[in-house]
């Protein structure tokens, strides 16, 4: 049975204004995020955890990602 629902392992990212999930974002970390930290402006989102991979690079427990 298909429940329309979409697997977001670990991560996912919502439009602010309606909520969708931003289907685009799959940054597919390997293991655990522990903590969140954003800028001022919201433009840079840091996380931490026990991971050594976001997607196919290597981050060894932290990335830091730029909206667009």
């Amino acid at each position: 049975m298909d429940s329309g629902l979409t697997n977001r392992p670990k991560l996912a990212a919502f439009d602010p204004a309606t909520g969708v999930p931003d289907m685009t974002w799959q940054p597919k970390p390997n293991k655990q995020i522990w903590s969140f930290a954003t800028d001022v402006t919201g433009t840079t989102l840091a996380m931490g955890g026990v991971f050594t991979s976001v997607g196919k690079t290597a981050a060894k427990r932290l990335a830091v990602f730029q909206s667009s």
